[in-house]
C-alpha cells in the first residue's frame, strides 16, 4: 500500500469545490472532507487512476459539508494505490438510485419464518416481528458490546451480529 497522505480537490461537475486531507494517525489512516453545503446531498468516494472507493455521506455543518472517516490498513486494500480526487460517483443511468427494497433473509433456525430487514441510513439492518425489534450490525464494527448479541448470522454475504431492541436501548 503506498502513502495516501496530502490533500486532494473535491471536484463536482467540473469544479474544485473544497478539499480532502488524507492524514496518518497511528494506525489507521484519517480522511477529512470538507466542501460548502449546496442543500444537496453528497456521497463523497475518491479516484485513482487504478479505482475509485466509497467514503461516506457527507454532514451539514452550518453552511458546510463534512466527513471525517478512518480506515485501517486492511480496510484500504480496495483503495486506490494513488488518489487523483474525490467527488460523488457519477451514475449512468439514473439520476438518483432506486428506492431499496427490504432485505429478505431466509432463516433456516427451528422452522422460523424469513426475517423481513430494513435497511437504516447507518448501514444496520432493522427488522419488527412478533412484537420485537432486532437490529442487525455488521460484525466488523468495533466497540460492540459483544456479550449483549443474540446471535450471529450471514445476510447476504456479510456477517451481522443480531441484537434486541427494547425501549430504543439493547437489551
Amino acid at each position: 500500500m503506498e502513502n495516501l497522505t496530502g490533500t486532494y480537490p473535491i471536484i463536482i461537475d467540473g469544479n474544485t469545490v473544497g478539499s480532502v486531507n488524507v492524514s496518518q494517525k497511528g494506525l489507521y489512516t484519517v480522511f477529512e472532507a470538507s466542501c460548502p453545503d449546496t442543500g444537496e446531498l453528497l456521497r463523497l468516494w475518491v479516484f485513482g487512476s487504478d479505482g475509485e472507493a466509497y467514503l461516506g455521506v457527507m454532514m451539514p455543518q452550518g453552511d458546510t459539508l463534512r466527513l471525517i472517516r478512518r480506515f485501517s490498513r486492511a480496510a484500504l486494500k480496495g483503495f486506490p494505490k494513488s488518489i487523483t480526487h474525490a467527488g460523488p460517483k457519477k451514475q449512468a443511468t439514473a439520476a438518483s438510485p432506486p428506492p431499496a427494497e427490504p432485505e429478505r433473509e431466509n432463516s433456516k433456525a427451528d422452522g422460523e419464518r424469513d426475517t423481513i430487514w430494513h435497511r437504516a441510513p447507518n448501514g444496520t439492518l432493522i427488522s419488527t416481528t412478533n412484537g420485537g425489534k432486532l437490529m442487525a450490525v455488521p460484525a466488523v464494527v468495533p466497540g460492540l458490546p459483544l456479550s449483549r448479541a443474540r446471535e450471529r448470522r450471514i445476510i447476504e454475504g456479510i456477517e451481522y451480529l443480531i441484537f434486541e431492541i427494547k425501549n430504543g436501548k439493547i437489551f
